[in-house]
């Protein structure tokens, strides 16, 4: 009886990943981090802003991280720091206009360039990436240790 050799499996896995990511992502980043992009795209998801320290957490880096990421951001016009009406300790921190046009231009192409790769998969080949990513995905979160 044949045994799977899972570890290979999971190097594979990872290269294959590391290789798609840096071509498909790296094109569409132009010029912008990952952690710019997905800052942007938790406050586009948000109207009302969101904490520093939110976005730390939903981000998984640091807060120091976050901050210079911030001063990036709001150097480019993209978002805007301003006191939280609620508690004037803190921070809330919103898209601009122009930072929602970007962020939405982004998404756009992220999600044409993935939309044509899979459909070169064909419909059943596609569905079925997409069904075991978010099957991999779900197992994750459930292994990942708890956040509260």
């Amino acid at each position: 009886m044949r045994t799977t050799d899972y570890e290979a499996l999971a190097r594979e896995l990872v290269e294959t990943r590391g290789v798609l990511r840096r071509l498909g992502v790296g094109e569409l980043a132009d010029r912008m981090t990952m952690g710019e992009l997905g800052a942007l795209r938790l406050l586009l998801q948000n109207d009302d802003g969101a904490h520093p320290k939110e976005l730390s957490e939903r981000l998984g880096v640091s807060t120091a991280r976050v901050a210079a990421l911030l001063v990036r951001l709001e150097g480019q016009g993209l978002l805007v720091r301003s006191p939280d009406p609620t508690d004037n300790r803190q921070t809330v921190v919103t898209l601009t206009e122009q930072g929602a046009d970007r962020i939405r231009e982004r998404w756009d192409q992220a999600l044409g360039r993935i939309a044509d790769l899979l459909s070169r998969l064909g419909p059943e080949d596609a569905a079925a990436y997409v069904r075991i990513q978010k099957r991999l995905a779900s197992y994750m979160a459930e292994a990942a240790p708890s956040e509260r």
